[in-house]
């Protein structure tokens, strides 16, 4: 597997973890308490994978540029 599929399914991994954290917490626990973990990971993994993404895409940019 290449480098920009391997980018790719880490930050799909990260953002589905994030949904199915708070699916589990809320849906089948029944829980807020423990959907505020969840709830905190997931904004920051959408936080932390949208600027990752723009450090990665730029990083490509210029290694194709070159």
């Amino acid at each position: 597997m290449g480098e920009p599929q391997s980018i790719a399914i880490s930050m799909e991994i990260g953002i589905h973890n994030t949904t199915v954290a708070l699916t589990v917490a809320l849906s089948v626990l029944e829980s807020t308490e423990v959907a505020i973990p969840a709830a905190v990971y997931s904004f920051l993994m959408y936080v932390l994978a949208t600027a990752f993404g723009y450090l990665v895409a730029g990083r490509t940019r210029t290694q194709v540029s070159s």
